[in-house]
Parts: structure tokens; sequence; C-alpha cells
């Protein structure tokens, strides 16, 4: 399903997009319309493929290139879609650190979901989120979430990019995969308005994470 291009050096601009992805002011994984997704080794991407994210390009080895091959929804790809290959030297040097998970995937940021998109999918169960910073954080509440059911996550004023590599990394892939929104404005201008519509769709308690800790609301 994969279109195998050989890749020479880390300086092929076929793989530019994969650049940098430490340096924060060249990185692409970014917000924004020309922003991307990136997931890294075989059990984010793994998720990645089943996920509202899918990929569209590949960087990786001959092992990532196995791995891919072997996972269930591989057929899903589309025809042709690129997997650059080469070594762990030139994919290190490309993306700025050394690099042993064998495979990258790409993917273009996807349009953030709306309030009503998300209650679309009647979630029974809503983290809400509140100047939660860091990226790492992020990606553990997305993948305990997961693992309790919860059917959609709302983020308030403050929180780090979901979407960022890391993020992406620590949730095992499950951020692309759990509907959540992006509420404009501080606590106390886009909560109250939230939870009205969420009482109103009949749920009417739920846990509010803040960087000081959580709390339930009712």
């Amino acid at each position: 399903m994969v279109q195998i291009i050989s890749i020479p050096n880390a300086a092929d601009e076929r793989i530019a997009k994969f650049r940098n992805l430490n340096d924060a002011e060249k990185r692409r994984d970014h917000q924004g319309p020309d922003g991307i997704v990136i997931g890294e080794g075989a059990l984010v991407i793994d998720r990645m493929l089943n996920s509202y994210c899918p990929p569209t390009e590949f960087l990786g080895t001959t092992e990532g290139l196995s791995r891919l091959e072997a996972m269930p929804d591989y057929e899903c790809l589309a025809p042709d879609t690129p997997f650059y290959l080469t070594s762990e030297d030139v994919i290190s040097e490309c993306v700025g650190f050394a690099f042993n998970r064998h495979i990258f995937a790409l993917a273009p940021r996807p349009q953030t979901r709306t309030l009503d998109e998300v209650l679309a999918h009647e979630p029974t169960t809503i983290v809400a989120l509140e100047g939660l910073n860091d990226h790492a954080n992020i990606g553990s509440i997305f993948r305990n979430a997961a693992a309790l059911g919860v059917g959609a996550v709302l983020m308030g004023g403050g929180c780090a990019d979901p979407l960022y590599r890391r993020s992406v990394r620590v949730s095992m892939g499950h951020v692309l995969r759990i509907p959540y929104t992006i509420c404009e404005g501080n606590f106390s201008t886009w909560q109250e308005p939230a939870f009205q519509r969420l009482r109103g769709r009949g749920i009417h308690n739920y846990r509010s994470y803040t960087r000081c800790g959580c709390e339930t609301v009712g």
C-alpha cells in the first residue's frame, strides 16, 4: 500500500516536513493552517491509522516498514502513500535528535472541532481542562481518558497544544481518537456557558482538571 522512496541523506527536500522537530522556531507540528501532526513509533502509529488524523507520509527504517506492514489497519492507507526509507542516522540528523523507534508518520493538522461537533458524538463522560500547559500532562490525560472510557475532552485557556509531537507520543495516539474542542477565553468566561450546554444534554456532574488539581462540579 505504500510507495517506498529511498532517501540518501538528511538534506533531501522530500523529508523537509520532518526536519528540526526539536526546534520550536522551525518545527512544523504547530497550530495553524499549515501545521502538521507527527506520530512516533509503531504503537502510536498503529492507533493513528485508525483515527480522525490518518497519516499521509512516513519516514522510517526497514524495521519501521516491517512494523507498519504488520499493523491491522495497514490496508486502509491511501494507495501509494509515500514511505521515505533511510537509516537511523539520517533520520536522527533530519529530526534533530537521536531516534530509535524506527518510524515516523505525518498527517495534515485537522481543523479543531466545535463544541457542537464534539457533543454530536453523544459522550456520556467528559473531561474539562483548564490551564494545563505541559504537553506530557495533556498526553497522559488523554491516555488515561481512553482507559476510563471518556468520550470527549474540553480544553480551556492556557492548555498546551494537544497535537504537539510530545502530547501525541505520551497519549499513545489516543489524542488522535478522542474528540476534543478548544474553548476560547479564561476559566470564568468559557466554563459556565459550556457547562450549561452540557447540563442541557443531561450531563450534570463532571471532573474539571486545572493546574492546581481537580474539582467535581454538579
